[in-house]
């Protein structure tokens, strides 16, 4: 099934003519990747902020949520990244993406291919959508995953490519996926729900991250490093910083204004950080901060100007700041830092099914739910696979 996988995927990556060039400035650095992270320091607690996205299939108000927001969000994290080189964006899977690519001018896709190749802004997961794992067939799913990624491929060529998958909201997580994830070539997995009882026995045991065999056949050539986020989809308590919010502003300036809250904003962090470095095995913490979460995050420019006071307070502080360095990062560069410590991690062999998120809320009705939709979408997908 594995050799049929790979040949299926290759197939369709290659089977079809490139739909656009990528298009290299010589005036833009070619610096993406892991060439574009910056260096953990190894006596201090590396807090990565992962600015990112979060799923952009939902509707807001019973309207398709592009038209609404998603133009707004990306010409805004555009917007604010070309204002400082350090800042950093990761954007999840191709459909939305897309959409707002073939609306821009010369101009905006020069900006946009800059940042992918300097790696400020870095692509993620790379599928048309994230998939669910339970009731979806593998072709399928290797058809989805190829549309994506040979979009991303002929836009913006290597520095497009993604790096690590991105299934942060599915309802459990398949064996099977992290097979076809390492097949394809990634580096890394990250996911986000977990049976309760299993996140909190990994949490006791410091096994959040682990090793996924994929394939019992396979072998190694299916294992893949997997991490568990630590808040699944959410960011650190009070660290909604949208204009939508009513205490988005953090002021470090004057103490006596009424907007003077960046030391509580850091407490809070610092909280959250030291209570999460006690369930994971490296000094290197992962935050992600959901920016465009419940379609916030439609100016950019106020998420990173609060983040960027809480990063300098904290670095330039010497009583905190002798014990934490954060940084703009991304989750390659997380999994780079975290790959670099060599620690040998445990082996995972199981699929985490079902889902629950507590004693009475198990995710499980959707295995059954709607067989009419279901069954045709295996019926076009057989007349797909023929054609």
């Amino acid at each position: 099934m594995a050799a049929a996988l790979l040949s299926l995927f290759l197939l369709f990556a290659s089977g079809v003519n490139s739909l656009s060039q990528p298009t290299q400035s010589r005036e833009t650095t070619i610096h993406c990747g892991y060439q574009a992270c910056s260096t953990p320091e190894k006596n201090k607690i590396n807090v990565h902020l992962v600015p990112q996205t979060y799923d952009f299939e939902w509707n807001k108000a019973g309207f398709p949520s592009f038209e609404i927001t998603v133009p707004n969000i990306l010409s805004s994290v555009v917007e604010a990244l070309l204002r400082n080189a350090n800042r950093r964006f990761v954007f999840a899977n191709t459909a939305f993406f897309w959409k707002w690519w073939s609306l821009q001018n010369a101009a905006s896709r020069k900006q946009m291919r800059k940042l992918v190749q300097q790696g400020r802004l870095e692509f993620i997961g790379g599928g048309w959508s994230t998939n669910d794992e339970a009731v979806t067939h593998y072709q399928a799913i290797i058809d989805q995953m190829t549309w994506g990624l040979r979009l991303l491929n002929d836009t913006f060529g290597e520095c497009g490519r993604p790096r690590v998958g991105w299934q942060i909201d599915p309802f459990g997580h398949s064996r099977e996926m992290a097979s076809i994830f390492a097949q394809m070539g990634y580096d890394g997995l990250f996911l986000g729900h977990v049976h309760y009882n299993d996140k909190r026995q990994r949490l006791n045991q410091k096994e959040m991250e682990m090793v996924w065999r994929g394939s019992s056949s396979l072998g190694p050539a299916a294992d893949l490093f997997t991490h568990i986020l630590y808040t699944e989809t959410d960011e650190p308590h009070d660290f909604y910083m949208d204009f939508l919010c009513s205490n988005f502003t953090v002021n470090d300036d004057d103490k006596y204004s009424s907007f003077y809250r960046i030391k509580q904003k850091v407490n809070n962090l610092l909280e959250t950080i030291n209570h999460q470095s006690r369930h994971y095995h490296t000094n290197n913490i992962f935050i992600g901060i959901r920016m465009s979460s419940n379609f916030r995050y439609e100016d950019a420019e106020t998420w990173y100007s609060n983040l960027e006071q809480v990063i300098r307070y904290v670095n330039a502080n010497q009583d905190i700041g002798k014990k934490f360095n954060i940084l703009y990062s991304t989750p390659n560069c997380y999994l780079k830092a975290v790959k670099d410590v060599n620690f040998i991690w445990t082996t995972f062999k199981n699929d985490f099914f079902p889902y629950a998120s507590n004693g009475h809320n198990f995710w499980s009705g959707y295995y059954t739910s709607c067989p009419t939709r279901k069954y045709q979408t295996h019926i076009a997908n057989n007349f797909l696979q023929v054609s």
